[in-house]
């Protein structure tokens, strides 16, 4: 029983984890196409 409960915590804390890992990697993904827009309009800004 004890051996169940222990591979359960383990799946649960690999399954949160990739979660973690999912969101950090949407977030960073995220800023990086705010930073790339961001570059494109002070481009355009320039540009005028």
């Amino acid at each position: 029983m004890p051996r169940d409960k222990a591979q359960a915590s383990v799946f649960t804390y690999c399954y949160f984890y990739n979660k973690l890992l999912y969101y950090y990697e949407l977030k960073r993904l995220f800023l990086f196409g705010l930073i790339v827009r961001f570059r494109f309009v002070l481009k355009d800004i320039s540009s005028l």
